[in-house]
């Protein structure tokens, strides 16, 4: 894959998390990573190197099922952040 498509897919999805985040739709990142079974510091990792590592399919997955957010807005930037 293209680094800057998914440079910009990772940058989508944290845009997403930190929406439901802050609109206190879940209580944090840590909430997220453990209903999920994500290894917290992999999931840091990836957010402060967003052009070197990957946003795992899974997460996107539970994004788009738990929260009702856009995997075509995640994947494309296009549209609305919810479906």
């Amino acid at each position: 894959m293209n680094a800057y498509i998914r440079t910009e897919i990772n940058k989508r999805f944290f845009q997403a998390i930190d929406f439901v985040v802050s609109s206190k739709i879940i209580r944090g990142e840590a909430t997220f990573c453990n209903e999920h079974n994500i290894d917290r510091r992999n999931f840091l990792k990836v957010r402060q190197n967003l052009s070197i590592q990957r946003v795992r399919i899974e997460w996107i997955y539970y994004l788009v099922t738990d929260f009702n957010i856009s995997a075509d807005w995640i994947f494309t930037g296009k549209g609305k952040l919810f479906k």
